[in-house]
């Protein structure tokens, strides 16, 4: 049947991906990072807080990274960052921001942009 094949190509494929990782192991040590940046609207009324969800992930979770917003270093959890600010001018707001793993002195850094617009 057409499931019992679908199975077989499953199967199949999750062992060929584990055969190639252990193969790896030592070479590669991220094969999933990402951020992103969540937020309920991206205008808001001048004295309005903003607030925004900074998701981020890597494969080991051994580790809690560093984040840095316009150069100041911010404290973190393991997967999750909530950030909020109250603008105290109109117009576009942009942060450049900054996520660093660093797992057994391998180093990796995730640049990401929180921008928004106050009215």
């Amino acid at each position: 049947s057409n499931e019992s094949k679908l199975f077989k190509n499953l199967i199949d494929y999750v062992f060929l991906c584990r055969l190639q990782r252990a193969k790896m192991e030592n070479y590669a040590l991220f094969d999933g990072v990402g951020v992103n940046v969540n937020t309920l609207k991206d205008t808001i009324n001048l004295g309005e807080e903003y607030s925004a969800i900074v998701e981020y992930f890597a494969t080991f979770f051994e580790t809690i990274p560093t984040m840095v917003i316009d150069g100041d270093t911010v404290p973190c959890t393991r997967n999750v960052q909530r950030f909020k600010e109250i603008p105290n001018k109109k117009g576009n707001v942009k942060h450049d921001c900054m996520i660093t793993f660093n797992w057994q002195g391998h180093i990796l850094e995730l640049p990401f942009t929180i921008e928004y617009y106050v009215k």
